[in-house]
């Protein structure tokens, strides 16, 4: 099974039963949180040398931006045995745990120090 086929299916786990076009739509969303992560990783680093956390990471971004999109439809979400229900706030939380997931491989982001005045 190839990597995108693994978020998508740990996606659709979180996600419930979702009918055609949202699934569509989730699939879409995955091959977009792929490429994100993907762009994040430092130099040297592949997704596979991260998989476990990478897959994880990438269906929570993914199903982070399903809620946005489908807030009224998708209320809550099951991961194995933990249940979350989703307030407003929760999908960028979401979000923030999938960056959070993946920062040991990936390559800073939002900083840059350019030196010190004496």
């Amino acid at each position: 099974m190839g990597m995108i086929d693994d978020i998508f299916s740990t996606a659709l786990a979180m996600s419930g039963t979702l009918v055609a076009q949202q699934q569509d739509v989730l699939n879409m969303l995955c091959l977009a949180a792929q490429a994100e992560f993907s762009s994040r990783l430092r130099p040297g680093i592949a997704a596979e040398d991260c998989r476990e956390n990478f897959v994880a990471a990438a269906a929570i971004l993914a199903v982070s931006a399903f809620h946005c999109v489908h807030k009224d439809e998708m209320a809550s979400f099951n991961a194995g045995s933990i249940s979350l229900t989703l307030r407003e706030a929760d999908s960028s939380a979401l979000a923030v745990l999938a960056k959070r997931m993946l920062a040991p491989w990936c390559s800073d982001e939002g900083f840059s120090f350019r030196g010190v005045r004496a």
